[in-house]
């Protein structure tokens, strides 16, 4: 492998759409965890030195509990249950094996922190409070995440699994770090009063809108496939208030169905190339593109702010009603 030190203006920014391929790829291959795929909210970014792409980062949800960083934070379990979401895991950090560029990693880290919060409150509707990550002892000492002012609480006692024969092998701990994304993020993550984890975005649509939502709803109620109609129903219900949690869990599964009603199949459109490096891979290397239905769902499950949700929907359903 021959070693590079690209020289230019730093840059980073967040993985377009088009990149997401890549940023698979790049992470399966040379990160020694590998990648699979993001779940629930998350965010990838890629550094860059001048056109030279040279690290990739991966975040997403906190895990649910970690000893140190709860004693940390000094939460109970009914406010970490309902804070959790205002955390975010450094879940991967790749530095390019071939990059060879002094203090490189923590300056990556450091400018990532500077506009992780303001990033994830633009897609998710929320900001972030504490940074957290964890690292494997047995290859890595820390030394980036120190040198970019990560607070160090301790260690892990190490993930243990069950097997059948009812053995618990317990396996290497990691070193625990912190970031706080605020002045005052320990006291705000152990108020009660803050962000729920399901909850309805804090900009809803007004009183009219949700009229108009309603009649909308009403008109197109009857020209519609049923599972599309049920879908419908479960969505003013939940713009009325009506029990919101249970109805966003009961939303998920119909939006599943109303899709399979609706026959949609994967998409065999190709992604145009945008220049990236993360976009230039050879096609025979390239990660199989979701299904239509699963970018529509996707898409969805992202939009936080109601009367966004009810745009898409109504996009989606003036396209698809009658098919």
């Amino acid at each position: 492998m021959v070693e590079c030190q690209p020289e230019g203006p730093f840059t980073l920014r967040p993985v377009a759409p088009e990149e997401r391929d890549g940023f698979r790829l790049h992470l399966q291959r040379y990160h020694y965890l590998g990648f699979k795929r993001s779940a629930g909210e998350s965010m990838g970014y890629a550094a860059f030195v001048g056109q030279e792409l040279v690290a990739l980062l991966d975040w997403g949800a906190a895990v649910l509990r970690c000893l140190p960083r709860d004693e940390h934070v000094g939460w109970d379990d009914r406010v970490r249950e309902r804070n959790l979401s205002l955390v975010v895991g450094n879940r991967r950090f790749l530095v390019l094996p071939w990059i060879r560029i002094p203090h490189l990693a923590s300056r990556i880290l450091g400018a990532n922190l500077r506009r992780l919060s303001s990033d994830w409150q633009a897609v998710y509707g929320h900001p972030l409070l504490l940074a957290e990550t964890f690292v494997d002892l047995s290859r890595f000492k820390g030394t980036c995440y120190r040198a970019a002012n990560w607070r160090y609480l301790g260690q892990t006692l190490g993930s243990t699994y069950t097997y059948r024969d009812g053995t618990r092998p317990r396996g290497c701990p990691k070193a625990v770090y912190v970031y706080p994304l605020a002045r005052d993020a320990q006291r705000r993550l152990r108020s009660p009063g803050g962000r729920p984890m399901s909850v309805r975005a804090a900009t809803e649509p007004s009183a009219e809108q949700l009229r108009e939502i309603a009649a909308w709803i009403d008109a197109i109620r009857e020209s519609v496939p049923e599972p599309v109609g049920a879908l419908l129903d479960l969505h003013r219900g939940y713009l009325a208030g009506e029990e919101v949690d249970r109805v966003r869990r009961a939303l998920k599964e119909a939006w599943r169905t109303a899709c399979r009603a609706l026959h949609l199949t994967p998409s065999s459109g190709k992604r145009r190339s945008s220049g990236s490096p993360l976009a230039a891979i050879p096609r025979q290397e390239r990660v199989q593109a979701k299904s239509k239905r699963e970018q529509i769902e996707a898409r969805i499950g992202r939009v936080n702010e109601l009367a966004a949700w009810h745009r898409s929907l109504e996009s989606f359903f003036s396209a698809h009603a009658h098919s």
